[in-house]
């Protein structure tokens, strides 16, 4: 689980601040990126970690796949953000 409901109160509020710093840096860099690709893969993961934060503030554990979701997202970003880049 990518944020327990069962964490402290202090854990989980400390888990939803870095989500949200993260989603909120995601979305900045989508704003910049000059690439589409790369925009839609910052803005895809932005969205999976918004979906763990509405999960959560509503008592709910995260949608069914989000985990695998959340895990091509990220490596999508690795591809098109390493030297030499995703080729499609």
């Amino acid at each position: 689980m990518l944020l327990g409901l069962d964490q402290s109160p202090s854990d989980q509020e400390a888990a939803r601040a870095q989500l949200k710093s993260a989603m909120d840096g995601l979305n900045a860099a989508a704003a910049k990126a000059k690439d589409a690709k790369v925009r839609d893969a910052m803005l895809a993961l932005a969205d999976d970690y918004r979906q763990i934060l509405d999960a959560v503030a509503a008592g709910q554990p995260a949608p069914t796949g989000l985990d695998d979701k959340l895990g091509k997202d990220a490596n999508r970003i690795d591809e098109l953000c390493t030297i030499g880049g995703a080729t499609d």
